[in-house]
């Protein structure tokens, strides 16, 4: 799922310059949640050097982990599975995917994609992902700047939550 691209932010930089739609509200007939009480603890090694990483000060680091959490909830991704899936999109944070990884994890996705869910519904959930993605520009943004949009890992995960992403 060629989603990326290769510039990855530099350490002092702000995310909330590099992700603007950062903390917009997701549509959710849910009421709101504590991100913290939920996925904090999952999340807390990798949350801990995003923080160093770009210098959050509490209120950034709590908006992130609100819209980290809030994401991965709504994919129906359990905090405990969060935890590696975020691990990785730190790692493309602090150190670009270069063009051949990328490049080597899209015939990945595509060969096992396709032997995983037959060659039409891997396209048909691809189809539902990309849409999704286009209405969720705090989780593209990241995936495409940190590398993490080719990763077999975080791809598999969506193609499997393809048919329960939110359509709206």
């Amino acid at each position: 799922m060629n989603t990326t691209n290769t510039q990855s932010p530099d350490a002092d930089s702000d995310l909330s310059v590099l992700y603007p739609t950062m903390s917009q509200p997701i549509e959710s007939n849910e009421p709101m949640y504590s991100a913290g009480k939920d996925y904090g603890p999952a999340l807390r090694d990798s949350m801990d050097e995003v923080c160093a990483h770009v210098g959050f000060g509490v209120d950034d680091r709590e908006g992130y982990l609100q819209d980290v959490a809030t994401t991965f909830r709504e994919l129906g991704i359990s905090p405990a599975d969060a935890a590696p899936l975020h691990d990785l999109i730190v790692g493309g944070l602090k150190k670009p995917t270069s063009p051949d990884q990328i490049n080597a994890w899209n015939r990945e996705i595509e060969r096992d994609g396709k032997y995983g869910f037959g060659e039409k519904e891997y396209t048909r959930r691809l189809d539902l992902v990309r849409d999704y993605l286009t209405r969720r520009l705090f989780l593209r943004d990241i995936l495409t700047d940190t590398g993490m949009g080719s990763h077999p890992k975080v791809v598999m995960a969506l193609l499997k939550q393809a048919y329960s992403l939110p359509r709206k």
